[in-house]
C-alpha cells in the first residue's frame, strides 16, 4: 500500500502537473484613449492590441486576440471574442495572464504596452494610455 501510495507521488503527480491545461478567456470590450504624453493631446491612427500570454514548460506563447487602430479623436474600442487557449495555472502546467496585455505604437512613437497587472489598471473601459515620442526619448 505504502508503495501504490508513493508511486502515485512521485510519478503520477509530476506527470500531471506537466500537462498542458485550457482557460477559458473573453467575452468583454476594451475601449479608451491614446493621448500624446507630453502635449495631453488625443493621437489618431494608433496600432492597439489586446494579446493573450501564458508561460508553460514548452516556453512563453502570445497570440492577438483583437486590434484596431483610434480614430481621429485618439479613441478606440475593441471586443475580445470568448475563447479557450492553452496555458492554465498550478504547477508546471504554466501560466495564462488572467487579463490580456494591451500593445500600442505609432509610426514616430515608441512602442508602448501595458497588463492588466498595472495596479493604476482597474477595469477594461475608459483605459487611458500615454504615447511617448521617439524624439530624443529613449523607448527603453
Amino acid at each position: 500500500m505504502i508503495l501504490r501510495g508513493s508511486l502515485f507521488i512521485f510519478i503520477v503527480l509530476p506527470l500531471l502537473a506537466g500537462c498542458v491545461t485550457y482557460k477559458r478567456i473573453g467575452g468583454y470590450e476594451i475601449y479608451g484613449l491614446v493621448i500624446d504624453s507630453i502635449s495631453l493631446k488625443p493621437v489618431a491612427g494608433v496600432d492597439v492590441s489586446a494579446r493573450y500570454e501564458a508561460v508553460s514548460m514548452y516556453g512563453n506563447h502570445s497570440e492577438i486576440l483583437v486590434s484596431g487602430v483610434t480614430g481621429d479623436d485618439g479613441r478606440f474600442k475593441m471586443s475580445v471574442p470568448k475563447t479557450t487557449k492553452w496555458g492554465g495555472t498550478g504547477g508546471l502546467s504554466g501560466y495564462v495572464s488572467e487579463w490580456p496585455s494591451l500593445h500600442y505604437t505609432k509610426e514616430g512613437y515608441c512602442k508602448m504596452s501595458v497588463s492588466f497587472k498595472d495596479p493604476t489598471i482597474k477595469k477594461y473601459q475608459d483605459i487611458e494610455l500615454k504615447l511617448r515620442s521617439k524624439d530624443g526619448t529613449n523607448c527603453l
